[in-house]
């Protein structure tokens, strides 16, 4: 722990940093206004399985059908 005492410094971090060339920054716009634009839809076209139903869901449809609500009878 000792070693880790002597090393782990923030004059020790801020050296790493900037023999990597990370730091300092100096003011450089890292990032545009760009970098924050929305996403852009790329696709027109569903990526679905060969085997992906086209027909509508027949109106009566249960996408849940093992689940039925508990109903309380009226008292």
């Amino acid at each position: 722990m000792e070693a880790r005492e002597k090393s782990f410094s923030e004059n020790t971090i801020l050296q790493a940093w900037k023999k990597s060339g990370i730091r300092p920054l100096n003011g450089v716009a890292v990032f545009t206004e760009a970098d924050f634009a929305p996403s852009k839809n790329t696709s027109n076209r569903a990526h679905v399985p060969n085997t992906f139903p086209d027909d509508e869901l027949p109106s009566d449809f249960d996408p849940l059908p093992m689940y039925q609500p508990k109903v309380e009878p009226e008292v």
